[in-house]
């Protein structure tokens, strides 16, 4: 989830529809979140947010590199260098083609996902996860790209990938102090269920 204040009204968002692709590189990161707690309000959506977007970059060499010269490595690893990430918010008035993305990817799912095996030499990407939360369902996908490949789902994940690298993250609402981030489970809660 994430939150923020305006105006002296806090605002959370949690997830809408969340991309995470896996690179040679490193790894992107490109997420709408929606309101946790619709307002009923009709005037809302011109004074206050209603979508949030992130998007987020691990450059894996780079970190790497970070890490290496890092005189103490559990601060480092604590830390926020790791990751670059912007979060935006906006009116979901004025984010139509993110709008129209979502829908597009609803229905897609509706219609039915096939995945089928395929062995890539090369692949731009090695993994791909989707995960969809909206008021009838949540869907979540991971796959292996090199190993398995979803034509339409892949060509869709490159057009939202797109639209977040074409979108002015220093436009839309301007929250009156910094953005607060929570998990669910935290890289300790999960590493203990292994």
């Amino acid at each position: 989830m994430i939150s923020a204040s305006f105006k002296d009204s806090t605002v959370t968002f949690e997830p809408w529809l969340t991309v995470f692709i896996e690179q040679p590189t490193g790894a992107e990161f490109f997420g709408a979140y929606k309101l946790a707690f619709p307002s009923e309000d009709e005037d809302y959506e011109t004074s206050l947010p209603n979508l949030c977007l992130r998007r987020s970059n691990w450059n894996r060499k780079a970190d790497l590199k970070r890490y290496q010269a890092a005189l103490n490595k559990k601060d480092y690893i604590e830390g926020d260098e790791q990751i670059s990430s912007e979060i935006s918010f906006f009116s979901i008035a004025y984010q139509q083609k993110t709008v129209e993305l979502i829908q597009e990817l609803v229905t897609f799912i509706y219609s039915g996902v096939t995945t089928r095996a395929i062995e890539r030499r090369e692949a731009d990407w090695q993994g791909l996860t989707i995960r969809l939360t909206d008021s009838i369902m949540a869907f979540e996908l991971a796959y292996d790209l090199v190993t398995i490949i979803e034509e339409k789902l892949e060509e869709w994940a490159q057009r939202w990938k797109s639209n977040f690298l074409e979108l002015n993250f220093q436009s839309g609402f301007i929250p009156d102090g910094d953005c607060r981030i929570s998990y669910r489970a935290s890289l300790e809660q999960l590493l203990d269920k292994f």
